[in-house]
């Protein structure tokens, strides 16, 4: 029983499990037949519609959302996809539909029937359009905003991937690719107060308003086009965009070709969106005609976990940039932001070889910044821009090689300007009027003070070092140059009017000058707050035309007063030493005198060079064989003195130790103290020597006018030679008639040595006559007749017989047949005076042991015409006792020899005759024919 029970119970469950199987495959077949079926009507009829109940469905559904929508039609395709035709949307706000659409096309799974689930895995749109209402539209009607709208999306699992969105606004054509992470489980709503209390009618208002003003802007643009691709994320979504458009025309004088925007964002999550990254390019860009570049390009980037809103770096670049007078063949430049407190960047620079580098840092919480400069580049190009203005002051300076410099700039707190170093090394340039080599300085300036601590310029001549100071508050500077140089090259730096004309006057014939100069004074001061102090060394020069072999001297400048001391120099045929004061008026740089102390062993007219010209016209009346020993001080009044401009006063002290000639007279040597004023030259009390013998004197030369001279002169003499004497002077012989009266004097000196040596016995008591000479004389130079005075000469230790002073004497004894053999003359003694153009002389007496000859008479300067009586007594002159006192008694009964003697000295005529009674009635007078008589008491003397 229990085995048939058991047999019949797994009978009855074979038979379910066989029923259970009929039915799966029962059922299976007809799933396939409804497949067949669905597949057959899909090819024969293609779409379902869609009950109308569904479609009411869901209008109510978005309307509860504010949203109204209108369909042409609902159809399904039996392959999944749902077809929504004639689609609009709208809001309740606004009474027009703000979304058209021909086709919206949604693909669902074959088993989101069975899932529960009518999620499509792909969405089309085509042909959509968005507008903008009347009631917001600037024209008052409805109008689009955005069209040719086509979209199509991929819904998987775990990613919607927007395949394309393809859309156009205004002229810009718009595509957008992209993925997002599908979020698992039901999206939760977000708050109210998270919408910031916007609608999404506001929300479309803002978005009309935005695309209209788009439309606007996006007509300045040739052919835009838009790239954006999206990926999103749980942890991170990116977005990467690119705008790309043929030209651009701002309106405002901006335009350029091909603009090119990158950006890149990223964030956590859609709503968090941050930019990583933007690029800027364009090409052939400008600004109206002022600014220019053949291409422009940016490059930001941002920081990564960071709710900053500023680049953390950003690169800019460029080249053929053209602006405000200046041009860059190429620039580029990095800003570095990771701490916005304190950025730093750099910034370069180019056109051709030139190039820039700018780099530094600005800490925007203590306001402060440090910005350096390195350049191989022309500073002077920058000077053309003209951002800088016409009222912008630059130094004159060229640059004609490329130079390199550099600049380091330091701004305090609230960015006020602390300080700047400033390095320069240039090639050939000119600064000013001085041709350099090469330059070299180092300098800082604040806003109290600019220094050059250290400059080196260099000619192809001589190379000097130098520093600059200027105080900005007080306007105080000061100059420090040393080196050899050209002085007059550094006019521009002096600034002085009395440079230049100075050292014009020097020439160089090797090394240039060493100078170490010192310039101080305050801008804008005048002459007053003026300071110069510097030292001097010249080698192998000419002053004024003058070889000198070297000198050095000491300057000095005051506010009034410009000093050259210490001055001494040295040449070949003399030396010299000096001081020269230039004093000056309070006005400006207006000279007012001009004082000088010089001592000198140079030749006369080297000495007067080197004082100046008005020296050079007393020197030039003074004819000197050898350099004399002068010292001399003076002063000379300038246009803006209290005294007449150009007088000269001057205090000489001179030894001359060899022949000199002035005015005529002719001096062995002279040792003299003068003063010269304007108006006179005055030697108060000299001492000479002339032909040999030696003397003291006083001469006065008065200046009434350049053509008008008068001369007083006075001189005592003693022991000079006769024969030498007749030249010295210029009333005597010869001496008188000749310019060149030292040479007359020396050619005798030497013809006199010459004869005592050949004959001895014959001249030698001649050769040794003696003269004393007493004169004071005046009159007009040049004009012989109008001088006047008196004087005498006496003649001692002579042998007279051959004498010939007053032109044959002798012929007129030997004429009355007497025998002079046994006669001498030793002595004699002859006082004159002078006026009218004559010499008279009253009383001349020469004698000897034997004879003594009287004379009274007039010698006409002008032509030498005589007019003399000459009486000879033969017995007259001896001298031994006793037998002198007999002659004395027979000598009145003697007969006596007179003549009368006339014609000229060269030719003279003479009447001569044997008077008996002369010795009763005395010798005959000649009319004193010079208007002059002597002082009271000389012819006793």
């Amino acid at each position: 029983m229990k085995g048939a029970k058991s047999g019949a119970k797994l009978g009855f469950g074979s038979r379910l499990l066989c029923w259970g199987i009929r039915v799966l495959n029962i059922g299976l077949g007809l799933f396939l037949f409804v497949q067949v079926i669905l597949l057959v009507v899909l090819l024969k009829i293609g779409e379902i519609p869609v009950p109308e109940f569904v479609i009411e469905k869901l209008e109510r559904k978005l309307a509860v959302e504010g949203v109204k929508v209108e369909l042409s039609s609902v159809e399904l395709d039996l392959r999944g996809v749902l077809l929504l035709r004639g689609v609009k949307l709208g809001l309740n706000e606004y009474s027009e539909y703000l979304v058209e659409t021909d086709l919206v096309l949604l693909h669902f799974p074959p088993w989101a029937l069975f899932s529960g689930s009518f999620m499509p895995d792909e969405v089309w749109v085509s042909h959509c359009q968005l507008f903008c209402p009347a009631v917001l539209s600037p024209t008052g009607q409805r109008e689009a905003v955005a069209d040719d709208i086509y979209s199509e999306i991929k819904i998987s699992r775990d990613e919607i991937t927007l395949e394309r969105l393809l859309l156009r606004v205004g002229s810009l054509d718009a595509v957008i690719r992209g993925t997002m992470v599908r979020p698992q489980g039901e999206l939760a709503k977000e708050d109210d107060e998270e919408l910031d209390g916007h609608s999404l009618a506001e929300t479309y208002s803002e978005v009309c308003h935005a695309m209209l003003g788009a439309h606007t802007w996006l007509k300045r643009f040739t052919e835009p086009e838009l790239w954006i691709s999206l990926r999103i994320e749980e942890e991170e979504s990116r977005a990467y965009m690119r705008l790309q458009t043929q030209d651009f025309n701002l309106g405002n004088g901006a335009e350029g070709k091909h603009v090119v925007l990158k950006a890149l964002g990223a964030g956590r999550g859609p709503d968090n969106y941050q930019l990583r990254r933007v690029m800027f390019q364009v090409r052939d860009v400008a600004w109206k005609e002022e600014v220019s570049a053949g291409s422009l390009q940016a490059i930001a980037r941002l920081p990564e976990q960071s709710k900053q809103r500023w680049p953390q770096t950003l690169n800019i670049g460029g080249h053929d940039l053209q602006g405000g007078g200046l041009s860059l063949s190429a620039f580029s430049g990095k800003l570095n932001l990771a701490d916005i407190h304190r950025p730093e960047g750099t910034l370069y620079l180019q056109d051709g070889t030139n190039w820039m580098n700018v780099n530094g840092w600005v800490d925007t919480e203590k306001e402060t910044a440090d910005v350096a400069v390195d350049a191989f580049w022309d500073p002077t190009y920058f000077f053309s821009s003209s951002l800088l203005g016409d009222k912008a002051k630059f130094p004159d300076l060229e640059c004609q090689e490329r130079p390199r410099w550099g600049a380091r700039v330091y701004l305090d707190e609230h960015y006020a300007f602390d300080h700047l170093d400033v390095t320069v090394d240039f090639g050939k340039t000119r600064l000013e009027s001085l041709q350099l080599e090469s330059v070299y300085a180092e300098g800082s300036g604040s806003p109290d003070k600019i220094a050059i601590t250290k400059a080196i310029l260099a000619t192809d001549r001589y190379s000097i070092e130098g520093s600059y100071f200027q105080n900005l508050k007080t306007n105080h500077y000061r100059f420090l140059v040393r080196g050899h140089l050209d002085p007059i090259d550094i006019d521009f730096i002096v600034d002085e009017d009395w440079w230049a004309p100075l050292w014009k006057r020097f020439e160089y014939h090797g090394q240039l000058p060493y100078a170490n100069l010192d310039l101080s004074g305050y801008y804008g001061g005048g002459t007053k707050d003026k300071f110069f102090f510097g030292y001097n060394e010249f080698w192998d020069f000419s002053y004024n035309g003058i070889p000198m072999d070297g000198m050095s001297a000491m300057l000095w400048r005051s506010p009034l007063q410009l000093t050259l001391y210490d001055m001494k120099g040295h040449g070949k045929d003399g030396d010299f030493n000096g001081t020269l004061q230039f004093n000056y008026t309070e006005k400006g740089d207006d000279r007012k005198s001009l004082a000088f102390a010089v001592a000198s062993t140079l030749p006369l007219n080297e000495a007067a060079e080197l004082v100046g010209p008005e020296a050079i016209d007393i020197a030039k009346e003074f004819r000197t064989t050898a350099p004399p020993e002068l010292q001399v001080t003076g002063l000379i009044f300038g246009e803006d003195s209290d005294q007449p401009p150009g007088d000269l006063y001057l205090n000489i002290h001179g030894t001359m130790d060899s022949q000199v000639t002035y005015e005529g007279f002719v001096f062995d040597h002279v040792d003299f103290d003068a003063v010269k004023s304007p108006d006179a030259i005055h030697l108060p009390d000299f001492t000479f020597g002339m032909a040999q013998g030696s003397g003291t004197g006083d001469a006065k030369v008065t200046l009434h006018s350049d053509e008008h001279r008068t001369l007083e002169i006075s001189i005592n003499m003693k022991d000079a030679k006769y024969l030498l004497l007749k030249e010295a002077v210029p009333f005597f012989d010869d001496g008188a008639e000749t310019e060149h009266g030292a040479k007359a004097v020396t050619k005798s000196a030497e013809s006199l040595a010459k004869t005592k040596q050949n004959e001895p016995k014959k001249l030698a008591q001649e050769a040794e006559a003696l003269v004393d000479l007493e004169m004071s004389v005046g009159g007009t130079l040049g004009e012989l007749d109008s001088f006047n005075g008196y004087g005498r000469f006496k003649i001692r230790e002579a042998f007279l017989g051959q004498l010939h002073l007053f032109g044959g004497l002798s012929r007129v004894v030997q004429s009355v047949g007497l025998n002079l053999g046994t006669l001498e003359f030793t002595h004699g003694h002859a006082p004159f005076l002078m006026g009218q153009g004559y010499l008279y002389f009253p009383n001349l007496v020469v004698g000897g042991d034997t004879a003594k000859v009287k004379a009274n008479g007039n010698l006409k300067l002008g032509d030498d015409t005589l007019n003399f009586y000459v009486s000879l007594y033969p017995l007259g002159g001896i001298n031994v006792p006793i037998v002198s006192q007999i002659f004395s008694i027979i000598n009145p009964l003697t007969n006596t020899i007179e003549s009368h003697l006339t014609g000229t000295v060269q030719e003279p005529n003479w009447d001569v005759g044997i008077s008996l009674g002369a010795v009763f009635s005395g010798q005959e007078k000649v009319e004193n024919l010079t208007g002059q008589s002597f002082p009271k008491g000389f012819l006793d003397e």
